[in-house]
Formats: C-alpha cells, structure tokens, sequence
C-alpha cells in the first residue's frame, strides 16, 4: 500500500478505516524508542510523525466562489470568459480589457 506525503505520511485506508490515529500514535512510540536508544541521529531532538490531515479528497468539489473566481482569472486570457462571470461579479469589473492587459 502506497503512503501519500499528502495524508501524513498514511495510506487511504488508514484514513478510511479512521485508523489513522492508531498509525500516529504508534510512529510516535518507535520515534520516542529510536531517540531513546541513540540521541546523538536526531540533532533537532525528539521527532514527530506528520500529524493527521484536516480534510481528505481526491477531486475537490468546486464552491461557487471557487467557480467565479477560475472565470476571473480565465477572462484575462479569453474575452469571451467576461460573458459567462456571473453579473453582480462583471460589474466589479471582472474580465476588464484595457491596453495594460491586451484589450483595446
């Protein structure tokens, strides 16, 4: 089983399964064991296991602000994109076009 750097360091099924806790707890045992036995390898002193990630996903479902703002940063490049921002948000001025930013 893959562990992802991304979920501390656990697989997606300890994640999954709610194991995780169990999995950090006993990485901390051995790393406490470890330092214990030989000090002199850890300069930074006692090491710690990544601690447990907050939110676990693989494709994040988008919020509605997280839509506006992709178009936002889409009208810059595509003038058509200005059309589809949502119209209290193009008339703060989202998808502008002046000379600085290629328009005319």
């Amino acid at each position: 089983m893959h562990h992802h750097s991304g979920l501390g360091l656990l697989t997606p099924a300890d994640m999954h399964h709610g194991v995780a806790e169990q999995r950090i707890a006993a990485r901390a045992t051995v790393l406490a064991a470890a330092y214990a036995a030989h000090p002199e390898r850890f300069p930074a002193g006692l090491p710690q296991p990544p601690t447990r990630p907050v939110e676990v996903w693989i494709n994040r479902l988008q919020t509605r602000a997280d839509q506006v703002l992709d178009q936002f940063l889409l009208a810059d490049r595509d003038p058509d994109a200005a059309r589809r921002i949502p119209g209290e948000a193009r008339r703060r001025g989202a998808g502008h076009r002046c000379r600085a930013h290629g328009g005319v």
